[in-house]
């Protein structure tokens, strides 16, 4: 799948141009739609926990996900199973990392595994 690039204002007023997609997530009959940025280099995708809580989803209850390299340290995230769609592909369950870190401008980043080659 090939991702456009879109024009993006970030908080502090610059013009960034990132991969933005947008996804809908569902987890026990809630679902949010939200935008998210493919990050090529990821491993998983990480969510705020402000997501999880609008899906129903206590973050911390999860399990335990220790990250580094987001932020130039180590955060904590918990892995919750989600179900994930981009546009028209099938939905596929995935774990998503939620996380109480606030990352730069940053609330979403989606891994290049979360399944767009299906």
């Amino acid at each position: 799948m090939r991702i456009p690039y879109t024009r993006y204002k970030t908080s502090s007023g610059l013009i960034e141009t990132l991969p933005l997609i947008s996804v809908r997530l569902a987890y026990k009959g809630k679902d949010q739609k939200v935008w998210a940025i493919i990050d090529s280099g990821a491993d998983i995708s990480v969510f705020n926990s402000d997501i999880a809580s609008l899906l129903g989803i206590v973050p911390n209850t999860g399990y335990l996900y220790p990250m580094s390299g987001l932020v130039g340290g180590d955060i904590e995230a918990w892995l919750h199973p989600v179900e994930f769609t981009v546009n028209t592909f099938p939905t596929v369950a995935i774990n998503i990392a939620f996380t109480d870190t606030r990352l730069p401008d940053v609330s979403i980043l989606v891994d290049h595994h979360s399944d767009f080659d299906r």
